[in-house]
Order: C-alpha cells, then structure tokens, then sequence
C-alpha cells in the first residue's frame, strides 16, 4: 500500500508531554539529527541555521535549487547580517504615484546565492525530498523519496505556503 503524501509550512514535533509524564527520555544520539528541516528554501535555511547556532545537529532535506525570490528586509531587523549578502540597499524608501511618501528607513535586497553561502545550507542539505512522517512517541521518522529514513527529535517542514497538512502537524 502507497501512502499518501503531505507538506506544510509549519513546524513539527513528537510531543514531549507524554514522554516527560513517565520520566522517558529518548538521547539525541538514539535518532540521526537532532532537527530535521524539510525544504531548503528561505525559511528553510534559515531555520536550519538557527538551529545551528543554538548547537543543535541539523540535517536539511531539499533540492538544492537557487532561490528565484527576490527577498527583501528591513535593515535595523537583521543587523547580524553582514552588508555582503545584499545585492542593493537605500538609506530610505520612497513609495506612491500620485503622492510620495519617504520612509526614512534602511532597506536592502538580499544577493539570493551570497544569503545562501552565509546561512550555510548546503553543508547540511540531503539532496532529496520527503514523502512520509512518522510520528512516534519520543521522535519522528521522515521517510526520503528513495526509500531511507532520516529520524531526529523534531522536524520543521519549511516546503512553502499553500499546502495542506494533516490537522494533528498544524501548529
């Protein structure tokens, strides 16, 4: 029997009550990863390297394909970032036809492939794409394309808007 497939742009994991209600403990060495990503996106990326930077083992599951957005940002949001991985910035924007209105704000445009490299993602990306998850009490099994099971403790679908997850996974 096929099983069906599903993708979201949620978040994901086993809950924790029922194993912390009788002192259960699954160690992280017990799955592959720590944190499974499912999409190597944006979102994807950068999820992926947060979890990184707070020492997580991390594992993206992706294609690898370049990013074709055109991803913008406010400046002041993101001052971690260094000034390399934009392909343009202004000192202030100005909007509207019929009327201008100048928003004294710094605004940048982010070089697609430099945000990339920054975020490091292609260290971590398993070149395939999920077809199944299998929630279990104290960890989750993705199921990859060609078959093989990559287990962590949580996982975050990061595969884009407008796709349905079953009830259970929306958070």
């Amino acid at each position: 029997t096929r099983r069906p497939t599903w993708s979201s742009s949620s978040a994901a994991w086993p809950s924790s009550s029922a194993a912390e209600s009788n002192g259960h403990e699954v160690p992280a060495s017990a799955t592959d990863h720590e944190v499974v990503v499912v999409g190597d996106g944006p979102a994807g990326a950068a999820a992926a390297a947060a979890c990184v930077e707070v020492g997580l083992d991390c594992v993206v599951v992706g294609q690898g394909r370049p990013w074709q957005q055109h991803l913008g940002v406010w400046l002041d949001e993101v001052p971690w970032l260094p000034f390399g991985v934009l392909a343009a910035s202004r000192s202030r924007v100005v909007v509207g036809a019929a009327s201008r209105l100048e928003i004294p704000r710094s605004y940048g445009v982010f070089d697609n492939a430099a945000l990339r490299e920054h975020l490091g993602v292609e260290q971590r990306v398993v070149r395939d794409a999920m077809t199944w998850l299998v929630p279990h009490r104290d960890h989750v099994e993705v199921e990859l394309l060609d078959g093989s099971p990559l287990t962590a403790r949580w996982v975050v679908d990061a595969t884009g808007a407008g796709r349905a997850a079953p009830p259970a996974w929306q958070v």
